[in-house]
């Protein structure tokens, strides 16, 4: 109950933020495109001491490069809200 709480919270914090998402797990894909974006935002989030690993062809297809945030039941509020904090600073820079 407790990660599809943490799930909900993080899809409506995606959506303030203007991302036109749809979450079907605890599994967030973030669609960036490029390969060079996908790695420069993962490395600002790692910067800001938050693991959001960027996934590129060939797991991927090309054009498709993504960020990845798995979420867990251990994940509380703050760390959500901190995420959402970086990814709203990274998106007005």
């Amino acid at each position: 109950e407790t990660l599809w709480q943490n799930v909900s919270y993080m899809e409506k914090g995606l959506r303030d933020l203007g991302l036109n998402i749809r979450i079907e797990s605890p599994i967030i894909p973030i669609l960036l495109g490029e390969v060079k974006r996908a790695l420069e935002v993962s490395r600002m989030l790692f910067e800001k001491g938050l693991l959001v690993p960027a996934i590129r062809p060939p797991t991927v297809p090309e054009g498709t490069s993504r960020l990845r945030i798995s979420l867990m039941v251990g994940h509380e509020q703050g760390h959500l809200d901190e995420l959402l904090g970086a990814l709203e600073e990274l998106r007005q820079s």
